[in-house]
């Protein structure tokens, strides 16, 4: 088994745009070799998003953003098994499941305030996304949009459609727009 494995990984094209979740100022700008081109936000002294496997960076260390501010693009750098945002949410300094404050099925924010509690950060517990669990890797999903086909995805994250199709468990090549299909 791998590591074990905070935030969520969200699958999309190379180049796409990054934009920060809400007003703050950025605290560093970085390329490791695990997390590959990196940003980190700090919101209110407090709370902090990270953003990972990053193919460009357009912001500066100290620089203030805002939730419209575009922070860099999709990438594929460090340890990344193929082009995707690998997004972290911390409090403090410890990492709880972005998915407790967006809903990214639809791309909105689930509530304006967010309740800290211990259950809070227990990923085992959380049961809301599957890369919010220990993972053997570094798995990434793709949200199915209208007019996607399995052989147009699977091309787009250079694999092939009977390996998407046993990752999901699909039986047949039907999609539906709106779908979390695992596509790495």
């Amino acid at each position: 088994m791998g590591p074990f494995h905070y935030g969520t990984d969200i699958a999309h094209i190379i180049g796409t745009p990054v934009k920060a979740v809400s007003w703050g100022k950025v605290k560093t700008t970085d390329y490791g070799t695990l997390s590959g081109n990196c940003v980190y936000i700090n919101h209110f002294y407090i709370f902090q998003t990270r953003y990972l496997h990053l193919n460009s960076i357009l912001v500066k260390p100290g620089q203030k953003v805002n939730f419209k501010t575009q922070i860099g693009t999709v990438g594929n750098t460090g340890r990344s098994t193929g082009p995707h945002l690998h997004f972290e949410t911390r409090y403090k300094g410890a990492a709880f499941n972005p998915e407790y404050m967006i809903d990214f099925e639809n791309g909105k924010l689930i509530s304006d305030t967010l309740i800290i509690t211990k259950e809070t950060f227990n990923y085992a517990r959380s049961g809301n996304s599957s890369s919010s669990t220990p993972s053997s890797s570094d798995a990434v999903y793709y949200k199915v949009r209208s007019g996607d086909t399995l052989s147009g995805i699977a091309k787009k994250y250079r694999t092939n459609v009977n390996s998407i199709k046993r990752l999901n468990g699909l039986k047949s090549d039907f999609i539906r727009e709106g779908q979390r299909i695992r596509v790495l």
